[in-house]
């Protein structure tokens, strides 16, 4: 174990106060890189295993303190584990973005109605409830007098109806 281990880490006087410091360099990054991840949100798509692999390279640094030997032997290893899946997420997301940019092509874009249009059509849909309710009354309670009220009502919903038609391409 003496010849594995960098020369100034073999003694325990050394070793204690180091990996105390290593872990504590760790954890305050940990708790920062995570904050980093959660602020880039969706920017991060695509990039995830990049990301993944800078954070093992980070604590590969830190163990290259103790021993260069074991950084270098789990670099390798995690060189031959991480190079699939970081190409992997990489096509994945590229994948993905071509996707959804041909879905949004397909897809029509209708324009907002401008908002005086949509305000007389609000306007009309009133108009038209109001004469649906009085006809309901003359229908039920036999009150013939609503019958000028219900065509004025109509009447006012087609002038919203024919003002907003008119707005269109304002």
């Amino acid at each position: 174990m003496g010849n594995f281990l960098n020369e100034y880490v073999t003694e325990m006087q050394a070793i204690i106060p180091l990996a105390i410091g290593a872990f504590l360099l760790l954890a305050v990054f940990s708790v920062l890189y995570n904050h980093w991840m959660a602020a880039l949100g969706e920017k991060k798509e695509g990039y995830l295993a990049i990301l993944v692999a800078i954070g093992n390279l980070i604590t590969l640094a830190v163990v290259a303190v103790f021993s260069w030997k074991a950084a270098l032997i789990v670099l390798v290893a995690l060189t031959a584990s991480g190079t699939a899946m970081i190409l992997g997420d990489v096509y994945r997301a590229i994948n993905h973005r071509e996707h959804v940019a041909t879905e949004a092509k397909k897809a029509p874009r209708r324009k907002p109605l401008p908002y005086v249009a949509g305000r007389l059509i609000a306007d009309a849909i009133d108009e038209l409830l109001a004469a649906e309710h009085k006809l309901g009354q003359v229908m039920t309670d036999k009150k013939y007098e609503l019958i000028p009220i219900i065509a004025l009502n109509v009447s006012k919903s087609l002038r919203h109806l024919i003002e907003a038609k008119s707005s269109e391409g304002e």
